[in-house]
Order: C-alpha cells, then sequence, then structure tokens
C-alpha cells in the first residue's frame, strides 16, 4: 500500500516469514463478526489474516499492490483450498462496486503512505466503502526505537528457512521530524546452511507517524463519527507507542 514497488524478491519472502510481535487474529476476527457484514483488509500482503479468516468461513476481501505479495497469496490460499479475492489496487486509489461493514488496516500498514495528502485521500476512500454505520479498524505506532537512533546501521531480524537457509535482515534509518517521516534503507542478505552469503538484496522504504490528537482530527475531517482511540492493539495492552483508532461512517 505504499507508492514503493518494494516488496518483492527476499522482501515479500522475509515478510511472510516475519509475523508481527503481537497476535492480531482473534482480535479482528472479532470485531469482523460482530459488525455482521462483509470485511476488506487494507494491505493484505500474502494473506496471513486473510486465509484463517476465509478458512473461518468470513466474508473476507483484500487490497494488496504488490504483485509478488498477491502470488503469494494465492499460493497459500490454494493450499488451504479458500479462493481469496484481492484486489490489486492502492489504498489511496481504492475504487470497489461493493461497500463493507468492516476495513481493517493491520500491523500499521496505512502508515507505508508517506504522503500527507494521499493519506487523506485513503481515509475518504475507506469512507466511501464503507455501508452506513460501518467500522474503519486501524492500528498505528510511533516508531520510538527509530527516531532514537537516527542514520544508524542496526541489525534486525534473523529468519531461518525451511531448506536450512538463513535471511538476514539489518536495517538503517533517516529520520525526517519536519515531515513526521523516515526513510529506512533495509539490507536482506541470504546464507545457506553452510553460512555462505548466496544473495544480497536492498530495500527502500518510506513510513509516517502520527499523533493520536493528529490523526484523531484527519478521521473527523474526512466524515467519520465516533472515534475512539486506545492504547491496545491486538486485544492486549501494548507499548505507548502502539495505538488502535476505531472510526464509524
Amino acid at each position: 500500500m505504499t507508492s514503493q514497488h518494494g516488496y518483492r524478491g527476499l522482501v515479500a519472502e522475509a515478510y511472510d516469514l516475519h509475523p508481527p510481535p503481537y497476535d492480531d487474529h482473534a482480535f479482528y476476527r472479532e470485531r469482523i463478526e460482530a459488525a455482521d457484514g462483509p470485511a476488506l483488509e487494507i494491505g493484505s500482503g500474502t494473506g496471513r489474516l486473510l486465509i484463517p479468516y476465509l478458512q473461518a468461513s468470513l466474508h473476507v476481501e483484500g487490497v494488496e499492490p504488490s504483485d509478488e505479495m498477491l502470488a503469494i497469496c494465492h499460493e497459500k490460499a490454494a493450499a488451504a483450498d479458500v479462493v481469496a479475492t484481492v484486489h490489486q489496487q492502492y489504498a489511496q486509489e481504492l475504487n470497489l462496486p461493493g461497500r463493507y461493514a468492516t476495513i481493517y488496516i493491520p500491523v500499521s500498514s496505512f502508515q507505508l503512505i508517506d504522503s500527507l495528502e494521499d493519506a487523506r485521500t485513503a481515509l475518504v476512500r475507506f469512507h466511501q466503502h464503507l455501508a452506513p454505520g460501518g467500522q474503519l479498524l486501524i492500528s498505528l505506532f510511533i516508531p520510538q526505537e527509530e527516531l532514537d537512533s537516527n542514520n544508524e546501521w542496526r541489525l534486525g531480524r534473523r529468519l531461518p528457512r525451511e531448506d536450512g537457509s538463513i535471511i538476514l535482515i539489518s536495517h538503517a534509518t533517516r529520520v525526517h521530524h519536519d515531515r513526521q517521516v523516515f526513510r529506512t534503507t533495509s539490507k536482506y542478505e541470504l546464507f545457506d546452511r553452510e553460512g555462505l552469503l548466496q544473495r544480497t538484496e536492498l530495500h527502500s522504504s518510506s513510513l509516517r507517524w502520527y499523533e493520536r490528537a493528529q490523526f484523531h482530527t484527519m478521521l473527523e475531517v474526512a466524515g467519520y463519527r465516533e472515534i475512539a482511540s486506545t492504547g491496545e492493539v491486538a486485544g492486549g495492552t501494548g507499548p505507548d507507542r502502539l495505538m488502535m483508532f476505531r472510526a464509524v461512517r
């Protein structure tokens, strides 16, 4: 859901190997079921949430711009014996015929829209695609660790693959405080089971962060009501930098 076509190769594979540090599966499922209507997941990626929901017979569709992420999602859906309806669109260009009881954006994916104008447009597009009384759920975070380590290379994650090889991720972040955007350069290194480097890929991405009151105002301007936010993500209390917003059309 970003204007950067970066979710390819090792980046797309590593995304599937590294789930978020909290279990949000039950959190969104409970709210989708309570809304009693079709749901739309923005930034559905490789189907981490979408496919289990389809297996549970929930009426959920997805939106994902990356062709490689889409390919992985459809492969996983076929293996799970479900049919995944995933629209290849960007959030700020959302244009679908249906209306939804729930639109949700997990793992802070909304923040990949680094243009403030595009972010505002996306919120309006979501509003247009909600049925009357429908709910929007967005998780956001303030990247305190990145803000405190501006432009320093740090080792990120070590992800094992099924064949015994390893993907090693390191990254450096450059913070633009005036724009509330940080740009991250990530290095993905593939090592075989003997520890020999086989491939290196570089990936750049930008992420915008929001203060709580700021995002509340953006939702109001986009036409939402009953706006609420908490410091809870995935049904449990997380660090203060994590926020969950719920708004109603």
